[in-house]
């Protein structure tokens, strides 16, 4: 396999275990923030807080390639997040 190739793999490989242990943390948060919600009676689903997040996290991204990407990565952070919320995982 080409040289350039694997350069840029290993630094891909590199970046995802660094993104791995922020989503292994951000897991914890959401189990923390689904028994919360539960305790205080309030929707596991929230657009409002979905909003700013997207808007957040989007706001200073100029590509648009680059705002659809971080748009679908963090939907599927929120789907994912609502599924453990809801299931009271973590309790």
């Amino acid at each position: 396999m080409e040289r350039g190739l694997l350069r840029y793999r290993s630094a891909i490989d590199r970046i995802d275990r660094r993104v791995v242990r922020l989503l292994k943390k951000r897991l914890t948060l959401v189990k923390l923030v689904g028994r919360l919600k539960r305790k205080q009676g309030l929707e596991v689903v929230q657009p409002e807080r979905e909003g700013e997040i997207l808007t957040r996290v989007t706001r200073s991204v100029s590509e648009r390639e680059t705002r659809d990407f971080l748009t679908a990565v963090y939907r599927a952070l929120f789907k994912a997040s609502y599924r453990v919320e809801d299931d009271g995982e973590g309790d």
